[in-house]
């Protein structure tokens, strides 16, 4: 089905796996754009309470598995326990993997254009057999980057403010860093071409190997960078974080430019490009931008 966030009701196959926590008043709002969209099999996965100060908020956002009012196969993990940022994140991606073979994952502070999940569908058939294409993200940085060109790009980076992979990709996931070795960094910095992006991945994945960081989302992007591999950035921005504050694990300032940044709609029919081939340019300003604001 082809249209745009202001025209029809649309239509797509893939699973959505869904996170939630301990902010219910966010996590409303992004699965308000989830049910707007109807997907045919959703994840609901929740962490526990880190301790009885988060009980309420938790069982407020778990609450929310209650009104998937639309014909969907519903599947949940709630957590027992409290795993934290990236146990979290990673263990339920992973128990989605063990069911499919594709998905499109949204955490509790992304609220997503309607057009965000047929443009990851369509994409994840397209290059679900490249093995260089590692993820879709649904955020854009520069908010807008060459829509005149195409309806996307490649990068090394991207964003994993509403993101899609496959099966096949996740199995290369190291969530410890051990990969993040001499020989590693000689060989990011070699793809990169950059010393400027080179010395911010570097930055965050020391972070993470010496347990400064609690993150999924930069071993994850190492384990893209080992291979080779790269992200579909949309032309337009298709996500909004609106997770920036005090609750928040890592952005804490409302001031940060990123912050509640609407979504913008994708034009359908997609516009390819000829050939996978990493935009340098767009990863170079992005790194700029990345690096003026809050860093985690």
């Amino acid at each position: 089905m082809r249209t745009t966030d202001l025209g029809q009701p649309i239509g797509f196959r893939t699973a959505v796996a869904f996170f939630v926590y301990r902010r219910p008043h966010l996590a409303r709002l992004a699965f308000a754009s989830i049910r707007r969209s109807r997907p045919k099999r959703l994840y609901f996965i929740a962490d526990a309470p880190k301790d009885s100060s988060d009980v309420e908020s938790c069982a407020l956002s778990r609450e929310l598995l209650g009104e998937i009012d639309w014909d969907c196969e519903v599947r949940s993990q709630l957590a027992e326990r409290h795993l934290g940022c990236a146990r979290r994140i990673a263990s339920g991606v992973t128990w989605v993997f063990e069911q499919e073979d594709r998905a499109i994952f949204i955490e509790e502070d992304c609220i997503a254009a309607q057009s965000f999940f047929p443009f990851c569908d369509e994409l994840l058939e397209r290059y679900a057999s490249v093995r260089s294409v590692m993820m879709l993200t649904g955020f854009n940085l520069l908010l807008e980057w060459k829509p005149a060109e195409g309806s996307y790009s490649f990068s090394h980076l991207g964003s994993s403010w509403g993101w899609a992979t496959w099966r096949r990709a996740w199995a290369h996931f190291d969530c410890n860093l051990e990969a993040w070795t001499q020989d590693a960094r000689d060989q990011v910095r070699s793809l990169l071409e950059n010393d400027d992006v080179f010395a911010e991945r570097a930055r965050l994945f020391d972070k993470v190997a010496k347990s400064r960081l609690d993150s999924w989302a930069v071993p994850w992007n190492l384990a893209c960078l080992l291979r080779g591999g790269c992200c579909i950035v949309p032309s337009v921005n298709l996500i909004q974080n609106v997770g920036f504050g005090d609750d928040s694990t890592h952005y804490k300032s409302q001031k940060d430019p990123n912050f509640g940044v609407p979504p913008s709609a994708m034009i359908f029919p997609l516009s390819h490009p000829p050939q996978v081939c990493v935009d340098r340019e767009l990863d170079g300003l992005w790194n700029r931008k990345a690096t003026g604001a809050n860093k985690p």
